[in-house]
């Protein structure tokens, strides 16, 4: 029992080990590739970690919207809500929504600086129901200074993932 015991371990220690070594390689491919964008002002370029391409079409999936309810360059809450007669898949974590900055009339989407973890929860919001999520944003933005910005958030129809169920919704917002 003992001998199986000192295996497992071993086991567990060598898929940890692999594990750390694809995450190293990942983030190492990430970082080497060209910034799909010019970043903003937001992070030092020795902070980024991700650097998302503004989304262009937003608020497209009919009966769907957000709505800012309130906060500060620190975070904010929103309200997601499902205004239609089937679910729709949101989740509330970083790598699911992005801050976008309105510079000189156009959004531009502010790099994440270096995480540090996520959870992966999926919401199920009911047809005609709405859900409230709160937002951080210090530990992947910083503290946003003044000026207009928006939250952009995934959601996906019917639950399903697949190319042609994602949609964008969008709520904007002031930082003073």
């Amino acid at each position: 029992m003992k001998k199986l015991q000192i295996v497992l371990t071993a086991v567990i220690i060598f898929l940890q080990i692999v594990m750390i070594a694809m995450l190293s390689l990942l983030l190492g491919r990430m970082r080497a590739e060209e910034p799909l964008q010019e970043p903003s002002d937001q992070a030092s370029s020795e902070e980024d970690w991700f650097s998302p391409q503004t989304i262009e079409v937003v608020n497209d999936l009919e009966g769907v919207r957000l709505s800012f309810v309130s906060g500060d360059g620190k975070g904010c809450r929103c309200v997601l809500h499902n205004e239609t007669d089937r679910e729709v898949l949101s989740r509330n974590d970083f790598s699911y929504y992005q801050i976008e900055e309105q510079k000189n009339g156009s959004w531009l989407a502010i790099p994440m600086r270096k995480s540090t973890g996520f959870s992966d929860v999926g919401y199920i919001v009911k047809a005609g129901k709405s859900v409230e999520y709160s937002f951080g944003f210090i530990p992947y933005y910083g503290e946003l200074p003044a000026g207009r910005y928006r939250i952009v958030f995934y959601v996906l129809d019917n639950g399903v993932a697949s190319d042609n169920e994602i949609h964008y919704v969008a709520a904007e917002f002031d930082v003073r």
